[in-house]
C-alpha cells in the first residue's frame, strides 16, 4: 500500500486490519519526512495493530531499493532492519532531545500519549515497562501518567457519545429520563431511554460470542444471548443494536461460526464501525498486582465474560420490564374502566402478576430496589 506522502485514514487502517494485524511501513532516511510520518501512526495503535518500521539507506526509495536489490534482497533487507515503531520513535526522540530535561519531558509526554493508544492491557504493560527502561524513568510515573490518559479520553468519548447528557454509568434518573424534543411536538417530553443497557448487550455480543457459557450444556455467549433477548427485542429504542443482535441470532439459527471477527469484518457498514468502536475501546484494569495487594474476588476482563453477560442481560430485562409492565397495566386499567371483565383481562392479569415476580427476582440478584 502506497500512501503517497498523506497521512494513514481510519477507513484505510480499518481496512487493512481485515486482512491482517501487522503494518510495515518503509521510509527514505530523511528525518524529516520520518519525524512527520510518526506523528500519524498512533492511530494504528488504536486500531490493536502491530507496527513495524523499516529505514532505507540515504538516498533511496523504495522503488529505487527494489530495482537495485531485486525482490529477495529487497524483503531480506526489510526482515533484517525492521524496529517497533515505539521504541523507534522513542529512540528517535530522545536522540533529538539530546539529554536536555525540558526536551525530554516533552518526549516522555510524546510516548505517554502513544502508549495510552492500546487498547490491549497486557500489551499496554510490556510497553509501559520497556520505554520506562529506554527513557530511564519511572515505571510507576509512567503507568500513572498512562492511566490518566485512558481515563480522560474514555470521559471525553462518553460526552461526545452521550451528546452531552449524562454519563449512563451513573444510572441516574437524569439519564434514564432524558427530555428529548420530539419533532412532532414543541414540548420536550420524558422517555425512558435504554440505549447504555442495549448498548452492554451487543458489547457482550460482539466479543464474547463464540465464548462457551455453559460448558454443561456447551451453550455459547451468543446463544445464551439469544435465548434470553429475543423476547424483548422488538421493544429496543435504538435500531443498530437491535439489528446487530438479529443478524447475529440469524447466524446462530443457521449454524454459521461466529466471533469478534464475524460483526468487525461486517458487510453492513454500520454493525461493522460499531464493532470495530467496542473492539477498539480500552478495558482499564486496576494494576493492584504492583500495590501488592493479591484480587480474591475480581477476574481478569477477558475471564469474568459470563458475569459480564449475566449481568448485561438482567439490567435489560429490568429496564424492559419496566416498559413490558406499564403496557400491560394501561390495558388493564382500560378494561377496568369500561367495566370489562372477559379472558382477555384474565390473562393479562396473570402475565402481570408473573413478570411483576420476574422483576422482583431480577432486582434481588442486581441488588437493587424497585420503586412501585
Amino acid at each position: 500500500v502506497a500512501a503517497s506522502g498523506t497521512s494513514l485514514t481510519h477507513d484505510q487502517i480499518k481496512l487493512i486490519k481485515r486482512f491482517t494485524p501487522n503494518i510495515k511501513m518503509i521510509f527514505d532516511g530523511d528525518p524529516a519526512g520520518v519525524k512527520a510520518a510518526l506523528r500519524g501512526l498512533d492511530l494504528v495503535l488504536e486500531a490493536d495493530m502491530n507496527i513495524k518500521l523499516v529505514l532505507l539507506p540515504d538516498g533511496e526509495d523504495p522503488d529505487s531499493y527494489l530495482a537495485k536489490q531485486g525482490p529477495d534482497g529487497f524483503q531480506r533487507y526489510l526482515d533484517e532492519q525492521q524496529e517497533d515503531f515505539l521504541f523507534f520513535k522513542t529512540r528517535t526522540l530522545l536522540t533529538e532531545a539530546n539529554n536536555d530535561p525540558i526536551r525530554k519531558t516533552g518526549v516522555i509526554k510524546d510516548i505517554v500519549q502513544s502508549i495510552a493508544k492500546i487498547p490491549d492491557t497486557f500489551k499496554r504493560a510490556l510497553y509501559t515497562r520497556q520505554c520506562a527502561t529506554m527513557l530511564d524513568f519511572g515505571e510507576d510515573m509512567l503507568v500513572s501518567e498512562v492511566n490518566k490518559i485512558i481515563k480522560a479520553d474514555i470521559k471525553a468519548k462518553r460526552f461526545k457519545d452521550n451528546d452531552g447528557r449524562p454519563d449512563p454509568d451513573a444510572n441516574s434518573e437524569e439519564w434514564l429520563t432524558t427530555k428529548v424534543k420530539l419533532s412532532s411536538s414543541d414540548q420536550p417530553v420524558h422517555i425512558f431511554n435504554d440505549a447504555y443497557q442495549e448498548r452492554a448487550v451487543c458489547e457482550v455480543m460482539i466479543q464474547f460470542c463464540d465464548k462457551i457459557f455453559d460448558e454443561s450444556t456447551n451453550v455459547t455467549v451468543g446463544q445464551f444471548i439469544m435465548e434470553n433477548v429475543m423476547e424483548v427485542i422488538d421493544h429496543f429504542d435504538i435500531p443498530l443494536y437491535a439489528k446487530l443482535l438479529k443478524d447475529g441470532f440469524q447466524a446462530i439459527n443457521a449454524e454459521i461460526p461466529i466471533s469478534a471477527s464475524y460483526f468487525s469484518s461486517h458487510q453492513d457498514p454500520e454493525i461493522q464501525k460499531l464493532a470495530i468502536d467496542v473492539l477498539s475501546s480500552p478495558y482499564v484494569f486496576a494494576n493492584w498486582e504492583r500495590k501488592e495487594i493479591k484480587l480474591q474476588t475480581q477476574k481478569m476482563p477477558e475471564d469474568n465474560y459470563i458475569n459480564d453477560t449475566n449481568s448485561a442481560l438482567l439490567r435489560l430485562q429490568l429496564k424492559k420490564s419496566k416498559i413490558i409492565l406499564k403496557d400491560i397495566k394501561d390495558k388493564i386499567d382500560q378494561a377496568i374502566k369500561d367495566d370489562i371483565l372477559n379472558e382477555e383481562m384474565l390473562i393479562n392479569m396473570k402475565i402481570y402478576n408473573v413478570l411483576v415476580q420476574q422483576r422482583n427476582e431480577i432486582t434481588t440478584q442486581l441488588g437493587t430496589v424497585t420503586l412501585q
